[in-house]
């Protein structure tokens, strides 16, 4: 793991993120900065909103366990020494709902303003390119505390999503890291080493969300999803 002790930011992008819902919230665009981020569907076309979704249907509270969004988010960035970082900031003053309780402030909260009911946790991957071909890939597996693709039992291909309140949250760290312009995108974590891939530009967030805990007639969410571009 690399702790970044400093580090610039260029760039924080914020959504809303509802239990069906990814809402375009904030964009900032600081001079220099070059970084484009668009939802699109699993086809690679723009989305018809700016919400990444969740198949309804599919989702059973209490039985379904992860599951992946429909849509996702299109990253293209060629900034020379920059990094992308990934994350759930629950505890902040524009937080809604806010996080209270103890423990880990988890990723979806359910939507009670001020809350310590332990929310569902998120997961993300990233890809150099469009994964509709393969479905396996987006079938998500939990192994013990590691999270896979059914095509790659074994390898973690996926990332919990941390929150900024989580007590082993750190800036810079590779498992909130899913894009470095040195190395590329972050492919997998197996046998204790990460795997970086090439840098393509654009490339492919995916979203995962864990419904085990969902309680039924409930909408769980979050407003302080955070993607920032930031210098090494």
């Amino acid at each position: 793991m690399v702790k970044i002790v400093s580090k610039r930011l260029i760039k924080k992008i914020s959504w809303k993120l509802l239990l069906g819902l990814f809402l375009l919230f904030s964009f900032v665009s600081p001079a220099g900065a070059d970084i484009t981020v668009t939802v699109v569907d699993r086809n690679g076309n723009p989305a018809a909103e700016n919400k990444i979704t969740w198949d309804s249907a599919s989702i059973i509270p209490g039985t379904t366990k992860w599951l992946c969004a429909k849509t996702l988010l299109k990253v293209e960035c060629d900034y020379t020494g920059g990094a992308i970082q990934i994350y759930t900031d629950n505890t902040a003053a524009d937080a809604i709902p806010e996080w209270t309780g103890s423990g880990d402030p988890k990723n979806l909260l359910k939507d009670e303003g001020a809350t310590s009911i332990v929310g569902l946790p998120l997961c993300w991957r990233v890809w150099g390119k469009l994964l509709d071909d393969s479905p396996d890939d987006l079938i998500i597996v939990q192994v013990n505390g590691d999270i896979c693709s059914l095509s790659s039992i074994g390898w973690q291909t996926w990332f919990w999503m941390k929150d900024r309140g989580s007590d082993d949250f750190i800036d810079g760290d590779n498992w909130i890291t899913n894009w470095k312009e040195s190395v590329g995108i972050q492919v997998s974590f197996w046998q204790w080493v990460d795997w970086w891939g090439d840098t393509p530009s654009p490339f492919y967030i995916y979203i995962g969300a864990n419904f085990t805990d969902a309680m039924a007639l409930s909408t769980y969410k979050t407003s302080t999803l955070r993607l920032e571009l930031f210098t090494l």
